[in-house]
């Protein structure tokens, strides 16, 4: 998606999901800081001023001379007869122009009985925000479609001096795109009922980069959590192989975008998935999950001191459908457990440079960043009886590009054995091949402790980019 999608996305979200922070007691101010508090300018065709109201009406916006631009026929502060104000606006946003490629943007968002009701004194003022439904259609030409519908939904909002904190509550919510990569169209559905989320936010005063700079100051701590207590996706894919539908049904799930004193990260857990997958004219196969957990985390801009980045992804439960095995194990020899897949990484970042510094041409004499105890904590996998478990630690050198790797990884392996002996008998690993790994085996692996079907290995990586396993050259 390019800069003006993201653009009106960002411009119409930011309204629906949380009501904008205002900080004046007239309704001319309060109309001027509703724009100004996204670094917009709009253009104002005329204004209709009553008493205890002001209307702009064929108000026009765009991110510079050449994009797309938005047009809101009209939006009204009116304030109330006993305290605070009422923001209403038309029932439909327009965008068009051209894009940078060529291509033509179009979109239409709808909205009915859509109106935030403002409350508190100035710099203090809380936003609570309802709407009956709200959709959207967004076209870049050939390469994406975006549609949106939101049901009856609402957004309290609380500003408190350059930071906004609140909660939203969708109860369904259906998000649709689709891609063309290459001529091959990608349909993606996604249905979701119950959302909601709790938020702190800085008032971002635009969608430039420095204005982001808020979001990751080392003094500060911003959050968006979500619960989706049901969720249904529906993706549809052209291949040259044929046609490729994948239905997935997940139970309750959660999230959070976060960034705290200096580190920007993104964690989120979902149970009970189920996917249903057809292809190439075979009937629907199924995968389930009992659970899935990720974590990513980035410090950014820290130049002065060490923070820790880590990436954590954990796959449990992992149970195939009995057509899926039968297709290539119809003689049931292979053990059917769930797989489980867990990886742990961490590492101390320290920036050389600040973002809004960075030159990308010099990326490739060097990376922006040095590292400090690059650890594998965990790098597990439980497949068919067989038990994988690695940790290691790495000293990482970004002097060059690419960055180089120096240290040591422990490795243990349980039931491979068995297992090479199953696949042969399966039929799908020859006999040659698997006296082959064996040896390989023999060379870089030695006995473990704990049982005869037990191999271990102290893998190596030296500064100069020679690896051994047990003292074995792999390189």
């Amino acid at each position: 998606m390019n800069r003006f999608s993201k653009f009106t996305l960002f411009s119409i979200c930011s309204i629906i999901v949380a009501a904008p922070a205002i900080a004046n007691d007239e309704t001319t101010a309060v109309m001027q800081e509703l724009f100004e508090i996204y670094a917009l300018t709009p253009e104002v065709g005329s204004i209709d001023d009553a008493s205890r109201s002001t209307r702009w009406n064929d108000v026009k916006m765009k991110t510079d001379d050449e994009g797309p631009v938005m047009h809101l026929p009209w939006v009204e502060v009116s304030k109330n007869l006993l305290a605070g104000y009422t923001i209403t606006m038309a029932d439909q946003v327009t965008v068009s122009g051209d894009l940078p490629d060529g291509e033509q943007m179009n979109g239409t968002f709808n909205s009915k009985d859509f109106e935030i009701a403002v409350s508190g004194g100035e710099g203090a003022r809380t936003f609570d925000m309802k709407f009956a439904e709200f959709t959207g259609v967004m076209s870049t030409g050939d390469l994406f479609d975006m549609n949106m519908t939101f049901g009856e939904g609402s957004a309290k909002s609380t500003l408190n001096g350059e930071v906004v904190s609140g909660s939203f509550q969708y109860p369904t919510l259906v998000l649709g795109y689709k891609v063309n990569v290459e001529g091959q169209n990608s349909d993606v559905e996604m249905r979701m009922t119950g959302v909601n989320g709790e938020f702190r936010s800085p008032v971002l005063g635009g969608v430039e980069l420095v204005n982001y700079q808020k979001l990751w100051d080392a003094s500060e701590n911003y959050f968006a959590d979500y619960e989706i207590p049901q969720m249904e996706m529906i993706m549809k894919m052209a291949s040259p192989a044929g046609p490729v539908s994948v239905n997935a049904n997940v139970g309750a799930s959660t999230g959070r975008l976060a960034a705290t004193n200096g580190v920007v990260s993104m964690t989120g857990k979902a149970a009970d998935i189920i996917y249903n997958v057809s292809a190439m004219g075979m009937p629907p196969m199924k995968v389930t999950l009992d659970e899935t957990v990720t974590t990513f985390a980035v410090p950014l801009d820290n130049v002065d001191d060490v923070k820790q980045a880590a990436i954590k992804m954990g796959l449990t439960g992992l149970e195939l459908d009995p057509m899926i095995w039968a297709m290539f194990d119809p003689q049931g020899l292979l053990p059917k457990d769930k797989a489980n897949l867990d990886i742990d990484i961490s590492a101390g970042v320290k920036w050389l440079e600040k973002l809004t510094a960075l030159d990308p041409m010099k990326m490739a004499s060097g990376f922006p960043v040095e590292f400090e105890d690059v650890k594998i904590n965990a790098l597990n996998l439980n497949v068919m009886g067989a038990d994988l478990k690695t940790d290691g630690a790495f000293s990482v050198d970004t002097t060059s590009f690419p960055p180089a790797a120096s240290g040591t990884a422990n490795v243990s392996i349980k039931g491979v054995n068995d297992l090479m002996g199953k696949l042969t008998a399966a039929g799908l690993l020859p006999a040659q091949n698997a006296m082959m790994a064996k040896g390989m085996m023999g060379m870089f692996f030695k006995q473990g402790g704990e049982g005869v079907d037990h191999l271990i290995s102290q893998i190596m990586i030296s500064p100069n980019g020679s690896i051994t396993a047990n003292g074995i050259s792999l390189k």
